[in-house]
């Protein structure tokens, strides 16, 4: 095996894969072995063909390429390659030959041979078609990962919104069935319908050929727009229209994405009409308070202005009630007062009283004796 120094492939797309590698001479499979073991990730080496094939059945989810020889012990290449083709059409399979003989290289094409590797193996050439179909692998892989991501987004699309392709000429082809609940058609009915038939004139999409102009330059129209059903009932919707090309950059048709609206549409019509009612019973009570609002007016007008009569007034309130509170304050000072004087006068009183008793109680066997005398007389 000869081994170039310059590198013509990519690491990278090696270093995850797995090969079968089948050769029957010991030398060159071991030679081999060591090279492929230190780019690749895994290397399974079968010694024939009946070996390679046995090993294949055990570790097909794993293997992502084989690279064999046509001639082998036990079973040759070709043989190999048939039995592998009836389990698996599809994984790649690298042919090891001299090309000598050009009848075996058409049957080798026939069961779908990947590529062929010309003896003796240079190891620049083998890596980078290894690097190849596994960089071609890992793009298929891709693709199939954003069709599968594109499709769970179609479908949460699909369940939440009404959506509906138009064709060039304006006629509906295809609605999802939140599209044919929400309009009461059938798709039988729609698709004999253009796509402007289902909308009310007097709409926020103001006319059919505004769409037509936005979307014909391929760009994207987004706008609302009010629908009849086939019963004739209108509903709203926030639809988007958008153009879709082919890879030649040419529309082919277009489709509409619309969010209903028609709770959101009845919600601002209760609010309008709730305004509408405020401001005409703010109307009539502006009427009422007419007469009241006018002599407010003129009494504003004589102090010029309608701020300082209002401070005037609240000063003079003020002061009014400050005059209150102090002359409130000074009857109960004064009563406060007048208590404590009549407390003191009642306590002089207590105590003439138990003066005079005092006294009378002292002096009124002097006085009974001067009574008596003087009765006598």
């Amino acid at each position: 095996m000869e081994n170039d120094l310059e590198c013509s492939f990519k690491k990278e797309f090696l270093q995850g894969t797995t090969i079968l590698y089948v050769e029957s001479d010991k030398k060159t499979r071991t030679e081999a072995f060591e090279i492929f073991d230190g780019f690749l990730s895994k290397v399974i080496v079968a010694v024939d063909g009946m070996d390679a094939f046995e090993k294949f059945v055990e570790f097909q989810n794993e293997i992502d390429v084989i690279l064999t020889d046509i001639d082998l012990d036990r079973m040759n290449g070709l043989d190999l390659l048939k039995k592998i083709r009836k389990v698996n059409w599809e994984i790649p399979v690298l042919i090891s030959t001299a090309f000598e003989n050009s009848e075996l290289l058409l049957k080798l094409i026939k069961l779908n041979v990947t590529n062929y590797i010309a003896k003796p193996m240079q190891l620049n050439t083998t890596f980078k078609i290894i690097s190849l179909l596994m960089e071609e692998k890992q793009r298929k892989y891709d693709v199939k990962k954003h069709e599968y991501e594109l499709k769970q987004f179609m479908s949460i699309l699909d369940s939440i919104n009404l959506v509906c392709e138009i064709a060039l000429d304006g006629y509906i082809t295809y609605a999802n069935d939140l599209y044919l609940i929400t309009s009461e058609y059938n798709l039988d009915e729609l698709c004999h319908m253009k796509h402007k038939m289902i909308s009310e004139e007097d709409s926020g999409f103001k006319d059919f050929d505004e769409m037509q102009k936005s979307t014909s330059t391929g760009k994207v129209w987004s706008g609302e727009r009010k629908k009849i059903t086939k019963s004739g009932k209108v509903y709203y919707t926030f639809s988007i229209i958008l153009p879709i090309v082919n890879i030649k950059g040419k529309i082919e048709k277009y489709i509409e994405f619309a969010t209903l609206t028609t709770k959101y549409k009845s919600e601002i019509l209760k609010l309008k009409k709730h305004i509408i009612s405020m401001k005409t019973n703010t109307f009539k009570n502006d009427q009422l308070s007419k007469h009241i609002k006018s002599e407010y007016d003129e009494l504003a007008h004589k102090y010029q202005e309608k701020e300082e009569c209002h401070l005037k007034l609240i000063c003079e309130y003020q002061k009014r009630i400050d005059d209150g509170v102090d002359c409130a304050q000074q009857t109960l000072w004064e009563l406060e007062k007048s208590k404590k004087r009549v407390l003191e006068l009642e306590e002089k009183l207590i105590e003439q009283e138990k003066r005079l008793d005092n006294f009378q109680s002292f002096h009124s066997e002097e006085i009974d004796k001067i009574t008596r005398k003087y009765t006598q007389i």
